[in-house]
């Protein structure tokens, strides 16, 4: 619960209204009004929430008779005074257990923040996760846990740097911005390599702040925690698996349909436009030959036998994608003097280095309709995937 606004106590000038200038986080007339500005407060360049809310407390405190406190605004319309040519404002209003009433205003101001919060309806599985405004003060209940942070401004990097002093590891999933040939160099530089809009490149104060940047040093220094970027043209999926845990995966927009596009995600399974999003998604490389892949086959096996999954409708075998054509991976072998993947492979086996088995492993995708993986049917299968 780190403010990430300055709170800067001194300055080269004297004067009070320099000085304001500098003092993010106090309103204007606290000295009137006798309440002590946020920088009398504390020493703490980034003060502690509570610091902020004991100060407007007090403030509030100061103007209790212009301040009317469980009241809802029902409605703001516009009027015109007989006695005035100026435009008005009617707001009706409605206080806890009693009548509407109605006040006539030459000015409306508002300012009631973001109270919905911002739950993606085409988005599978949002809803099972924790909203910002739901957490808790203190990442203490996330202890030992394996953390996964949905997003990439502000509040998801200050919930990651609240996390890591708690959590196994926490990842940072986010979606990375298209890059864009009118962007400026710091624009692109960030796009490239799937950095967030950071504040002191694009000096707008509600980008990324520095303060909140801490996990980008745990990746540096060979932590667990780790950001993962998807395309613009993918979404992720969150379904329920192993009891009280989430399986994520990242699949691309064109193999999604419902809430809004019809398409065909799998050779049987047409979702409609109205109907609940569903998305293909893949395990692989997967080899199913190989003695780890037994109890899934087996399992997949029996719940085909008994028509409770059908291939090409709720899964498909899929010929594996070629991952090691990609012309960065081609342009790092080269650096490192090899001419293909298999040369690279063959030379750290003979050198004895440990081996990435899974990137030399050779077999089949396996795509899956994530509607069949969130039902009950599928849930052994969905947690022997996990």
């Amino acid at each position: 619960r780190m403010l990430i606004s300055l709170n800067k106590r001194n300055t080269r000038s004297s004067s009070s209204e320099f000085r304001m200038r500098h003092d993010w986080n106090s309103l204007l007339g606290s000295k009137e009004a006798g309440v002590a500005p946020v920088t009398e407060r504390t020493t703490e360049l980034y003060p502690h929430a509570d610091v902020l809310a004991k100060y407007l407390q007090e403030y509030a405190a100061e103007q209790e008779d212009s301040i009317e406190y469980n009241t809802e605004v029902t409605m703001i319309s516009d009027v015109h005074l007989p006695s005035s040519t100026r435009a008005a404002f009617q707001v009706d209003i409605r206080k806890d257990g009693s009548a509407n009433e109605t006040r006539i205003c030459r000015e409306v101001i508002l300012a009631s923040g973001l109270q919905i919060p911002n739950v993606p309806s085409d988005i599978i599985g949002a809803s099972l996760l924790d909203g910002y405004e739901d957490l808790p003060a203190s990442g203490q209940t996330f202890e030992n846990k394996s953390v996964l942070v949905w997003g990439f401004g502000n509040a998801a990097h200050e919930t990651a740097r609240e996390l890591q002093k708690y959590t196994q590891a926490v990842t940072l999933l986010h979606r990375r911005p298209h890059l864009r040939s009118a962007e400026s160099l710091a624009g692109q530089a960030q796009s490239t390599s799937g950095l967030p809009r950071f504040a002191f490149f694009t000096h707008y104060p509600g980008d990324v702040r520095t303060v909140t940047m801490q996990i980008y040093d745990s990746y540096l220094l060979k932590a667990l925690d780790v950001k993962l970027p998807y395309a613009e043209e993918e979404e992720p999926v969150f379904l329920p698996c192993l009891g009280s845990m989430l399986c994520v995966w990242v699949s691309k927009s064109d193999r999604c349909g419902g809430a809004g596009s019809k398409r065909r995600i799998l050779p049987d399974s047409l979702v409609e436009e109205h109907s609940p999003r569903r998305c293909a998604v893949e395990i692989g490389a997967f080899d199913p030959e190989h003695s780890s892949s037994a109890p899934l086959v087996q399992l997949l096996t029996k719940l085909t036998q008994q028509g409770l999954a059908v291939e090409g409708r709720d899964f498909r075998w899929v010929e594996p994608r070629d991952s090691h054509s990609y012309p960065a991976l081609a342009s790092r072998l080269q650096e490192l003097g090899h001419r293909s993947v298999q040369e690279y492979l063959e030379a750290r086996e003979l050198e004895g280095i440990a081996l990435n088995s899974v990137f030399s492993l050779r077999g089949r995708r396996l795509e899956f309709d994530s509607g069949f993986l969130a039902s009950e049917k599928a849930r052994p299968l969905l947690d022997t995937i996990a």
